[in-house]
């Protein structure tokens, strides 16, 4: 179970200084439901962002309605200029906060009822990915700035995993299998654990990276100290500008080009689903930043077939 204190830490990012009021104290027996601290974290600043809202318009939150979470949706779009993946997530979180609230009694209804949002318009060619080319180079300019740097993009573009997991990962995460495999081992996201094969690329990126340490936070920073979100994407920024890549590259495009270029080669939806540890083959498909592509649609198929039929 969470521990309780760790939920109340949690409400030092939501804000306000009577920790005792009873829309935080809601917000407290939500958060204490995530047992990764990460989904925490990420939950209390939505709750922040609403909570702050809630303040800015004079409305105490466990007494919204549902007028009150369509006007916030619409706040989010138009004022913060939140694109409408993060619109859904945050008003999910919210979902989840008021359904706590009435299990609690706090409430006895929900006011998530009927809000509509924007649409998440799936479109392939618009997210940006690194192809073969840009992927090697970054990888190369990352393994000459240091070991830290090379399996940091190695474990993202290589083995697809999240800026979150690379964080975390320890050298002791790291073993051997009886059959001689090199092999990590993690917890991921919602706590479901992950065992993930390093290629020899990425054995050698790690073995960089440890530097005969045999314990420890294995990508690092200045003074040993381990890697976070924040200085993972900045770093990246960084290489990507020196490999003279112009796109704007992210921790998330990395693993997404992951994704794309397995597809883009032939394997198996099923195991690039398994290696990105994807609920659901349908999220996985939401990776392919290619889709089906321009030569390949069937128009052209169509075209032909009636060409010859002229």
């Amino acid at each position: 179970m969470t521990d309780p204190r760790s939920a109340v830490a949690d409400l030092a990012t939501i804000g306000g200084t009577d920790h005792m009021a009873p829309h935080l104290l809601a917000a407290a027996s939500f958060l204490m439901q995530f047992t990764n601290k990460n989904t925490r974290a990420a939950y209390a600043v939505d709750l922040r962002i609403y909570f702050d809202w809630c303040a800015s318009q004079g409305v105490d939150p466990l007494y919204a309605k549902r007028f009150h979470v369509q006007a916030f949706a619409l706040h989010l779009q138009e004022q913060r200029r939140n694109g409408p993946a993060s619109v859904q997530r945050r008003i999910g979180t919210l979902i989840g906060y008021y359904e706590t609230a009435i299990v609690d009694g706090y409430i006895e209804a929900t006011p998530m009822v009927r809000i509509r949002l924007p649409k998440i318009q799936n479109d392939p060619l618009s997210r940006t990915w690194l192809n073969r080319y840009e992927m090697a180079n970054l990888l190369r300019t990352a393994k000459e700035s240091s070991g830290s740097d090379w399996a940091m993009v190695a474990l993202m573009g290589t083995i697809g995993m999240r800026v979150t997991s690379v964080c975390e990962v320890k050298i002791e995460d790291i073993s051997t299998t009886p059959d001689g495999y090199r092999v990590l081992r993690f917890i991921g996201k919602g706590d479901k654990p992950s065992t993930k094969a390093l290629p020899i690329p990425v054995v050698q990126a790690v073995d960089a990276a440890a530097a005969g340490r045999t314990s420890g936070p294995l990508c690092t920073r200045s003074g040993g100290r381990p890697r976070t979100r924040r200085s993972a994407a900045a770093r990246l920024a960084v290489l990507a500008e020196h490999a003279g890549i112009s796109k704007k590259v992210t921790p998330h495009v990395l693993r997404r080009s992951c994704a794309t270029l397995l597809l883009k080669n032939g394997v198996d939806l099923r195991v690039v689903q398994a290696q990105l540890d994807h609920s659901s083959e349908r999220v996985t498909a939401n990776y392919d930043a290619i889709g089906v592509e321009i030569h390949g649609q069937a128009a052209h198929v169509m075209a032909a077939m009636l060409a010859s039929s002229a």
